[in-house]
């Protein structure tokens, strides 16, 4: 979907948006600091005299708002750089805890599932922090701006770190011999209860004023932002009720819905690929940045769907033939593979794209400024 949109906004809102800001910066670079009035000085006296001193007087006001705006830009800036850390390092536990995962598997580990299990409970305490941190920004916002819809969000976030990470101290148990014998559908019991509660949040959300629709009935319905149901709360259910032998069916029907979604993550995959060609073939000048963004998120598509279809198949063969030689290694390593290709995307787009997208506008004012002094001299 990101794709998608980024595909028909290269053309419209994104091409449209980007000329806005290079006829700003051009602007700017053409006027100067002051506008029109910073060309406008003259040594004597008289009234261009006092435009003079009363442009002074504006230049100092300006670097002391200057000054005092730079606290807050300050602050957001190191909040934007405690985001990076947070996304980046949730990724590093992520990778750390299917190598700790692989190795207590392989034997090389005898530490109980416990301990396995730290860098996930580390990540979800992670999540807490900062959706405290966005909802005491929403609590704090002004009074006049819509809040419940933005704080039900935030309480929904949370309901769903604080529901997995009990998953996992339950599943957890049951690995490690304090509750052998609890069935699978039970310690999914933590998904049962995220699910109800995001069904009763999601009508306590405020509905759209836009779109209104008219049922059968000729009643107006105003749609509530977002979805009531998460088809991954099903999907548990069908492989818990799957582990504990309520039906026979093979693993491989069992996933049917994971397929189809890489499935479809393969076709669009293919699509995109033709279209990252013609990127990468149309050299339009000024553009680079918009090549390396497209192209990042070709990337990411790619790895998403080639990772999780290598897991799936190898889990697949592993369950539905117990005496197939697939390895742990041939079903965890292309997870680990796949989350370090997307903490290296993240990092890219994060800290270099934003820098090259810059590069990109300030040249294309810098040569449509030599275009416009080109014109006024002839």
């Amino acid at each position: 979907c990101a794709i998608l949109a980024l595909c028909s906004l290269k053309g419209g809102a994104w091409g449209g948006a980007s000329h806005m800001l290079q006829a700003q910066l051009a602007q700017a670079l053409t006027t100067g600091p002051l506008g029109n009035a910073s060309s406008q000085s003259s040594p004597g006296g008289g009234a261009l005299g006092l435009e003079d001193n009363q442009g002074g007087r504006r230049s100092t006001s300006a670097r002391l708002r200057a000054h005092l705006f730079c606290l807050p830009r300050l602050s957001q800036r190191v909040a934007h750089l405690l985001v990076v850390v947070a996304n980046a390092l949730q990724l590093l536990l992520m990778i750390a805890f299917l190598s700790l995962l692989l190795a207590r598997l392989d034997g090389h580990l005898s530490c109980g599932y416990s301990l396995i299990f730290v860098p996930l409970w580390v990540s979800d305490a992670i999540t807490c922090v900062t959706g405290l941190s966005e909802t005491a920004r929403v609590l704090r916002a002004p009074s006049d701006s819509p809040k419940r819809n933005a704080l039900i969000n935030q309480v929904n976030r949370l309901k769903g770190c604080v529901c997995v990470a009990a998953f996992k101290a339950l599943v957890a148990l049951r690995l490690d011999g304090t509750w052998p014998s609890t069935p699978v559908y039970v310690l999914c019991s933590p998904y049962y209860a995220a699910a109800v509660l995001r069904l009763a949040l999601h009508f306590c959300k405020r509905p759209l004023e836009a779109a209104p629709r008219r049922t059968a009935c000729g009643k107006l319905l105003r749609p509530r932002p977002g979805t009531p149901f998460n088809p991954v709360h099903a999907l548990v259910v069908l492989i818990a009720l799957r582990i504990d032998g309520v039906f026979r069916l093979s693993w491989a029907l069992t996933f049917l819905p994971l397929w189809a979604v890489f499935g479809v993550l393969g076709l669009v995959a293919v699509g995109v690929g033709c279209l990252a060609l013609g990127v990468l073939l149309l050299r339009e000048p000024y553009e680079r940045g918009q090549r390396a963004l497209f192209l990042l998120c070709f990337v990411i598509l790619v790895t998403i769907t080639t990772s999780g279809s290598l897991f799936l198949a190898a889990l697949t063969r592993r369950l539905d033939s117990p005496t197939s030689r697939v390895t742990n290694a041939a079903i965890i390593v292309p997870l680990i593979c796949g989350y370090g290709v997307l903490l290296g995307c993240y990092l890219t787009f994060t800290l270099l794209l934003p820098r090259l997208l810059l590069r990109d506008l300030v040249a294309a004012a810098a040569t449509q400024q030599e275009e416009e002094e080109e014109e006024e001299e002839e």
